[in-house]
């Protein structure tokens, strides 16, 4: 070869590689940013499984006043409480907690009174209550003792002031 010929593929494999060097960096961000999106992927594809994974619930639409107080009647009866137990129940309306493209996450709260004929009684129904209304959950409780003569010796009754608290997702309707 000649030394014309030799110096042309020197410079020439100079060049590749420095291209190759200059283009390093640019590879390995472009390579860690590919990474990151594919485990945000995957761990995306686990929490749509796991949704996907949970019971449908009841009805897209929200609960109705009506339809709660017959659910609530419903677990103080299985509890095995008087029907006279339920003092009050005052749903409040839905509120949009945030909006994230057409999807809007709600909050509806509802605070239930009970005159409860004891501590044990609360907590059948609580326990019914998170078996069967697992979405509405109790958020707070208020429990004042109520002096009564019948209670010596006995369990002493309580009012209880439940606030529970259901959160939702669904589409909004686009008004134009």
């Amino acid at each position: 070869m000649t030394r014309r010929i030799v110096l042309i593929w020197t410079v020439s494999i100079m060049a590749s590689a420095a291209m190759v060097l200059s283009a390093m960096p640019r590879w390995r961000s472009a390579h860690e940013q590919a990474s990151a999106t594919s485990e945000r992927m995957q761990d995306i594809a686990r929490h749509v499984e796991a949704l996907h994974a949970l019971p449908e619930a009841d009805a897209q639409a929200p609960i109705s006043d009506r339809l709660l107080a017959n659910r609530i009647a419903s677990v103080v009866a299985r509890a095995g409480l008087a029907s006279g137990t339920i003092i009050s129940v005052s749903p409040e309306s839905e509120r949009v907690l945030k909006t994230v493209g057409t999807t809007q996450a709600l909050q509806r709260r509802a605070t239930l009174t009970l005159q409860a004929p004891s501590l044990r009684d609360l907590g059948r129904f609580l326990s019914l209550w998170r078996d069967e209304e697992p979405r509405w959950v109790i958020t707070a409780i208020d429990l004042k003792p109520q002096r009564s003569d019948a209670a010596r010796g006995g369990d002493l009754p309580v009012l209880a002031v439940l606030t529970m608290t259901v959160h939702d997702a669904r589409e909004s309707e686009i008004k134009r």
